[in-house]
């Protein structure tokens, strides 16, 4: 293959995977908030307008890059918190539908977040708008299942930042422990919130 013809691989094979990756990077970068003259930790993502800045809940760690992060709680075992975004245009099993969904759609495509060996699966409920991203309502669809005969919850809640971009955000935890970690979870998402 030619230098030119090569170029022009590399060309395209770039423009088709920033079409496919979703605008928000939930690499996470330490940063400040001023609050009454107080500078108060933060952790800064970016997004095509910028930056959005969120508090986690204390002492938790975070580790990811892209378009996943994990959040981690002190002294709880056996348990997955994680935020993910979405390109809705992309395609693949992951990928969300392009078209606004019902919600038993939004549910049936929450499925796919239930642990892989999970048995006795059952819906529990859905939570209309646990929380708002920048003004934008979420769904929140709650299972229940068993695994390695541990009874276990799994919320999987979602919204669409854009016609083009969805997040979710997922916790799954045995059921003793689900209802702190998802408490926390939730709060912390009000934090969520454009630097200006």
């Amino acid at each position: 293959m030619s230098k030119p013809a090569l170029r022009t691989v590399i060309l395209c094979a770039v423009f088709l995977i920033r079409q496919n990756a979703p605008a928000l990077d939930l690499t996470p970068l330490e940063g400040f908030k001023e609050l009454e003259g107080m500078k108060i930790p933060v952790v800064l993502f970016t997004e095509s307008r910028g930056k959005v800045q969120y508090k986690p809940p204390g002492n938790w760690k975070l580790i990811g890059k892209g378009n996943a992060i994990s959040l981690i709680p002190p002294n709880v075992d056996q348990v997955l918190v994680k935020f993910i975004a979405f390109n809705k245009k992309k395609s693949g099993t992951a990928a969300p539908p392009a078209a606004p969904e019902t919600s038993e759609e939004l549910k049936a495509w929450a499925v796919q977040f239930i642990p892989v060996g999970a048995k006795e699966v059952a819906f529990d409920k859905e939570v209309p708008s646990p929380f708002t991203l920048e003004g934008r309502e979420s769904s929140e669809f709650i299972f229940n299942y068993v695994l390695s005969g541990s009874p276990e919850t799994v919320s999987v809640a979602i919204t669409d930042l854009n016609e083009a971009e969805r997040f979710v955000a997922i916790v799954s935890a045995r059921k003793k422990d689900f209802d702190a970690l998802h408490q926390q979870t939730i709060a912390s998402l009000f934090s969520w919130a454009p630097v200006k």
